[in-house]
């Protein structure tokens, strides 16, 4: 009866949902190239994705490659963006060499004739938790998105 009972637990806690956002915009999202897992951005309204609160998500994605894309929210930080702060998912390279993509908090315009954006203030990515982790400012490098627009 114990062992049933465990095994119950154990099914019952590795099914356990992710986090909901339920009535949420979708700003922005990308593919974790190496993972397959996402970066997300929510807010309440799509008015607010630029200036308001927003959300940034980290999301696992259930099912394999070959299937129609399946996720689930393991992670959130809530933010606050000013009318001159900018907020991205970009591609960065770290000092030792490795591109990853980042969530990415830089203020001003991001001005679409630099390659690099500028003036970043801080940056956030996934670890192998599934959780949202600040990383060093100035150990990356980001690509801007809006570059040669």
């Amino acid at each position: 009866m114990h062992l049933l009972l465990f095994s119950l637990f154990s099914y019952f806690t590795s099914l356990a949902p992710g986090i909901e956002l339920t009535g949420y915009f979708s700003c922005a999202g990308s593919l974790l190239e190496e993972t397959g897992d996402a970066l997300s951005i929510y807010a309440r309204t799509q008015r607010t994705c630029n200036k308001g609160e927003v959300i940034l998500a980290a999301e696992k994605r259930l099912s394999s490659r070959a299937q129609k894309a399946v996720f689930t929210i393991t992670d959130t930080l809530h933010l606050h963006l000013s009318a001159n702060m900018q907020l991205a998912i970009a591609r960065c390279t770290t000092t030792s060499g490795k591109t990853h993509q980042y969530f990415v908090l830089s203020r001003g315009t991001t001005a679409s004739e630099r390659q690099y954006l500028s003036n970043i203030k801080r940056v956030w990515g996934v670890n192998a938790q599934h959780r949202l982790v600040p990383v060093p400012v100035k150990t990356v490098k980001c690509l801007n998105n809006d570059y040669g627009v």
